[in-house]
């Protein structure tokens, strides 16, 4: 019987493998993976399929029409760095500021930190002053609260669709969508409770199957 050791040893390996996959960070880097040229990008997996439609719609449209790019960008965390650095790496990255466009504006959503940020471009500084972004932030802010990143997101772009097609004297065809409900569970919450449940399901196995072994042991060594 002297497989129990290694009983033991395997399954203290198998716990440690389940905790490290409950606790793994479930947010890759937003810098991993980003192509310039997408308009939404939902590293943070909060909007739905609807919303990312309707934003990359309006986008195209401001893009084609006013030759300006609006560009949204979630993630889970800034990973402990200030969403102003963090803005500008990521705006560069896909195109906007000095390198690429001038004329083009990120909106960046950090969820896990409850912080938001438009980084503008030069070229649309002046239309786009830090009190008018604050203040479509301030707009943007109940659903915010709420967690209702959909109907956030929806009034950023669109207010800056806008103030942007006013200055080239264009009309939007796109249509202005009302606001959806908060959602009770996203997509990124769905799956972290399906790999919780996975994990918990797992440890509970290896205890059954380790406390019946050691009984069974234990019954061996008496007869």
């Amino acid at each position: 019987m002297r497989y129990i050791p290694f009983l033991r040893m395997v399954c203290w390996a198998s716990i440690a493998i389940l905790l490290n996959l409950a606790v793994k960070p479930l947010n890759a880097s937003a810098q991993e993976g980003l192509e310039p040229g997408i308009y939404v990008s939902d590293f943070a997996d909060v909007l739905s399929s609807s919303t990312k439609e309707q934003v990359t719609t309006l986008c195209q449209e401001v893009d084609q029409k006013a030759h300006a790019q609006i560009v949204v960008s979630t993630v889970k965390s800034l990973d402990g760095r200030s969403i102003t650095d963090f803005s500008i790496d990521l705006a560069t990255q896909v195109g906007v500021g000095p390198a690429e466009s001038e004329r083009a504006v990120l909106i960046l959503l950090a969820v896990d930190d409850r912080q938001y940020r438009f980084e503008v471009g030069r070229g649309l500084n002046t239309i786009l002053p830090n009190s008018k972004t604050a203040a479509f932030g301030r707009e943007a802010m109940p659903y915010l609260r709420q967690a209702n990143y959909d109907a956030a997101v929806l009034v950023m772009s669109r207010r800056l669709a806008e103030v942007i097609a006013q200055d080239r004297g264009i009309t939007l065809t796109t249509p202005q969508p009302a606001p959806p409900p908060r959602r009770l569970i996203s997509e990124q919450e769905e799956k972290d409770y399906m790999r919780a449940a996975i994990v918990l399901g797992g440890l509970c196995l290896l205890l059954v199957l380790y406390v019946g072994l050691k009984r069974a042991w234990r019954a061996g060594s008496r007869n």
